[in-house]
C-alpha cells in the first residue's frame, strides 16, 4: 500500500521504488546501489527505511505451519469429532505469536471447506478474528457469510460478529447477511419483539442453515476472554453465571462441564441462533488454544456443538490427559446434513 505519495515528487517516488526493487526483490547490496544512483551508502539505507515506513514495501513473516498429525487422530479418536488440526509449537513463541499462527491454520482449515455457493456462519471474538485476518482474497461464486449472533458493541467492531462477518464476506467476494439486533437485550419483552422481527427472523433462519460455522469458546477467565476483558459482560453476571456452574461459552451461551447450557441470569437473552442449532450444522470449526481454554473446550466437546477443532500441541495434550472418556467418543456427533460441492 502506497501511503502519503500524493505528497511526494514522481520521481523520487521512482526512485524509491527501484531502490526497494534492486535490494529486496533482486539482492543487491546497499554499497552497489549506492554507486549505480550516484549517492552514499548511508543515503540508500534512509531510502530503504523510508520505503518501509511509507508503506512501499511491506513485510511479513510466514511461519511454518507445521501440524502434529499424531495429536490430530489421537483428539479424534478420544472425542469422536470428525476432524482436527493441531498445531505443533514453534519454537520459544509467546502467546501472542502463537495466537498469530493459529489464526493462520484456522484460515487454511476453512478454506478446506469452502466451495462455489457455501454458505458460512460467523462466530465473534479474539480466535474468530485472527482467522479472518488471515484469510487470503479469493473469488467464491454466489457465497454468502451469515452473522451467527447479534451487534454487540460499536466500540471494539474488532471482535464482532458484524464486523467479522463483513471481513469475510469481503475476502470471499461474497454476499453478507446481518441479524439487525443487538445481542444481548435485558428483558424477555424486548427478546420476543425483536424475535418478531421478520427481518431479525429471516437472518436467524439463514444462520441456522450455513453449511459452515466458524466459532471461538469462551472462558470464564476474565483476562483471556476478549468479551469479559472488554465489558461486554459485567463483573456481577460473570460471578452469578460461574456460580451456577458455567466454565465457558459459545456465541454467548454460557455452559456447564457437561456441555448443558446455563441461562443468563436476570431477564438478559442472547438473540443469535441457539447452541441446539449448532448440532444441525454440517460442519462447525472451533478455534482455541490455552491453558484457560482447555474446561471450556472439554465442556463444548461434551455437548458436541462443534466437528472441527483447531488447537495447539500443549491444548490438545490437556484435552487428553484428566478428560473423562464417558459417552464421548462411543458414537457419531447427531446427524450433520451432507454438504453438496
Amino acid at each position: 500500500m502506497l501511503t502519503n505519495v500524493n505528497s511526494m515528487n514522481e520521481d523520487r517516488l521512482e526512485l524509491l521504488a527501484q531502490v526497494a526493487v534492486w535490494y529486496f526483490e533482486d539482492g543487491i547490496d546497499q554499497n552497489a546501489i549506492a554507486e549505480r544512483i550516484g549517492r552514499s551508502r548511508s543515503m540508500v539505507s534512509r531510502m530503504l527505511a523510508e520505503v518501509r515506513e511509507r508503506g512501499i514495501v511491506e513485510f511479513r513473516v510466514n511461519y511454518p505451519l507445521r501440524r502434529d498429525h499424531a495429536r490430530e487422530q489421537a483428539i479424534e479418536d478420544y472425542y469422536g469429532i470428525d476432524q482436527a488440526w493441531v498445531l505443533g509449537a514453534p519454537p520459544e513463541a509467546d502467546a501472542d505469536t502463537r495466537a498469530r499462527i493459529l489464526g493462520k491454520l484456522g484460515a487454511r482449515c476453512l478454506q478446506s471447506r469452502l466451495f462455489d455457493g457455501v454458505r458460512i456462519g460467523v462466530g465473534l471474538g479474539g480466535s474468530v478474528q485472527e482467522v479472518i485476518r488471515n484469510m487470503p482474497s479469493l473469488e467464491l461464486r454466489e457465497a454468502v457469510v451469515v452473522q451467527l449472533i447479534g451487534t454487540l458493541s460499536a466500540r471494539h467492531p474488532e471482535i464482532d460478529s458484524s464486523e467479522l462477518t463483513r471481513m469475510l464476506a469481503e475476502r470471499l467476494n461474497a454476499e453478507s447477511r446481518h441479524v439487525p439486533s443487538p445481542a444481548i437485550v435485558n428483558t424477555r419483552v424486548t427478546a420476543d419483539s425483536l424475535l418478531r422481527e421478520s427481518s431479525i427472523q429471516q437472518a436467524l433462519e439463514a444462520a441456522r442453515n450455513v453449511d459452515v460455522a466458524l466459532i471461538g469458546v469462551g472462558t470464564m477467565l476474565p483476562r483471556p476472554s476478549s468479551l469479559h476483558m472488554l465489558g461486554f459482560v459485567p463483573q456481577a453476571d460473570i460471578d452469578t453465571i460461574k456460580d451456577l456452574g458455567a466454565v465457558g461459552d459459545l456465541l454467548m451461551r454460557y455452559i456447564d462441564p457437561d456441555g448443558k447450557e446455563i441461562h443468563m441470569p436476570g431477564d438478559r437473552h442472547v438473540i443469535g441462533v441457539p447452541l441446539e442449532a449448532l448440532r444441525e450444522i454440517p460442519s462447525v470449526i472451533a478455534v482455541a488454544a490455552g491453558e484457560p481454554k482447555v474446561e471450556s473446550l472439554r465442556a463444548a466437546l461434551a455437548g458436541r456443538y462443534f466437528d472441527v477443532l483447531v488447537t495447539d500441541a500443549d491444548t490438545a495434550d490437556a484435552l487428553m490427559s484428566g478428560s473423562s472418556r464417558d459417552d464421548m467418543s462411543g458414537g457419531a456427533r447427531t446427524q450433520r446434513r451432507e454438504i453438496h460441492g
